[in-house]
């Protein structure tokens, strides 16, 4: 959880509950940094070898897959039940959605191989002429992030149950502005009610509804933590909670030379205290 704290901000209260990181959603974000293209092999003619964690990443989490074959041709492949359709470069097909589409492929690939722009630079497999590539919605279930989580552990010397991807990666901001609190564990659902606004209640504590019959808000979170009665657990003073200028947390290197922080709340963390407003 992320912890607003102090009395500066106009939408949030002092112990306001910012931020719930359920723990798929932590399985998500250190499986996509491990398996990120940035960290791949690649060939001399810069496409990432197909024997690598961001090739497991991409096979798993994408609708699609787009495979080159040749100059002008190009099969998709809608993963989840294998239909594919095959199209040629310029000439009008209908796309899985049933809309009317085209593509020129060879300068789709040359302008997304060659990009500068990163968010234009699709990791790219396969061989000249023969190129992959994955797209449309993604999957980030629990069982596609075990999966992933499987071939990381194949390839490389961590584990998923390792100290260090079980905490948020909390930026340098994060942990001089607000207060990080470990729990033990979180599910979506529960991440989701810690961070519900508190809705404004009429005296027969039923919802205010505005004109267009929306819940009136009355305070940006409805929950929050009294982070001062467990200041002795977490091993910091409250000056030093309150000090823009102090990181209450860690920054350490991990096997994968990137940087997380986290709050000094470890080992031995004091029972959940959740507060109501």
């Amino acid at each position: 959880m992320l912890l607003k704290v102090g009395d500066e901000h106009a939408e949030y209260e002092d112990g306001d509950i910012i931020a719930a990181l359920s723990d798929r959603r932590i399985k998500h974000v250190h499986s996509a940094a491990l398996c990120h293209k940035k960290h791949a092999d690649r060939r001399s003619n810069g496409l990432i070898v197909n024997d690598s964690l961001t090739h497991d990443y991409c096979k798993q989490i994408y609708e699609y897959r787009f495979e080159r074959l040749s100059r002008d041709e190009l099969r998709i492949t809608r993963l989840p039940d294998g239909s594919t359709i095959r199209i040629k470069s310029g000439e009008p097909f209908t796309g899985f959605d049933g809309r009317e589409q085209h593509m020129e492929i060879e300068e789709f690939v040359r302008r997304r191989r060659h990009s500068d722009d990163s968010r234009d630079h699709l990791p790219m497999f396969g061989e000249d002429g023969g190129e992959i590539w994955y797209g449309g919605r993604c999957d980030f279930s629990e069982t596609t992030l075990d999966t992933i989580w499987d071939a990381i552990e194949q390839k490389r010397d961590v584990a998923r149950t390792d100290s260090d991807f079980q905490l948020w990666p909390f930026g340098h901001l994060d942990i001089h502005h607000h207060l990080p609190v470990r729990v033990d564990s979180m599910t979506e659902s529960e991440a989701q009610e810690w961070i519900q606004p508190k809705y404004k209640r009429n005296s027969d504590g039923d919802l205010v509804l505005d004109e267009d019959g929306s819940p009136i808000v009355e305070k940006k979170r409805k929950h929050y933590l009294p982070w001062r009665d467990i200041l002795d657990d977490l091993g910091v003073t409250e000056s030093e909670v309150l000090d823009r200028g102090k990181a209450v947390g860690r920054e350490k290197t991990v096997k994968v030379k990137r940087y997380i922080g986290q709050s000094k709340d470890q080992p031995g963390q004091p029972p959940d205290k959740i507060g109501g407003k």
